[in-house]
């Protein structure tokens, strides 16, 4: 008796198309998963800044100016810039100005990260995120709803 061997075209156009129907479904929740690692490290790097801008702040009764005032060293920071892979993070609001707040925009203008102090007002003592895209949207609504006490524009992540 002779006996087929292999799969039909049948089944392989079958199988292809389960795994093309599974991709699709997967790959907006790695792109997302992947962006939210960005941004945890763009959160981490706001938190050490505003940390030290905290400690600059007690020492000298001001905001420092440029990155280079910080008592921390970073790869990539000029006056009040700093340049990493993924992110720009500059000095908003420098000198005696009451607020403060760093602005950390992702590079491809996605969203943009923002790090508010104020010693008079504990409620600037917070990370938001600012969508400028949908793409950015999807990105802070997945830390949560907007507090409308704090912002109507921004979502508090930390």
């Amino acid at each position: 008796m002779y006996q087929k061997e292999g799969f039909t075209l049948i089944e392989l156009l079958v199988v292809v198309l389960i795994i093309g129907i599974l991709a699709s479904v997967a790959l907006p929740q790695y792109t997302l998963a992947v962006e939210k690692s960005r941004a945890a490290e763009a959160v981490t790097l706001l938190r050490a800044l505003m940390n030290a801008q905290k400690v600059y702040y007690m020492a000298n009764g001001r905001y420092a100016e440029s990155f280079d005032e910080l008592d921390i060293s970073s790869a990539g920071a000029s006056g009040q810039h700093l340049y990493t892979k993924n992110f720009h993070i500059y000095i908003h609001q420098p000198g005696t100005d009451p607020h403060f707040h760093f602005d950390c925009q992702r590079l491809t203008n996605e969203y943009q990260i923002n790090g508010w102090l104020s010693p008079n007002t504990p409620l600037y003592d917070k990370i938001m995120c600012n969508p400028k895209t949908p793409a950015g949207e999807k990105l802070c609504r997945s830390y949560g709803p907007k507090d409308p006490a704090i912002s109507t524009l921004y979502y508090p992540m930390y």
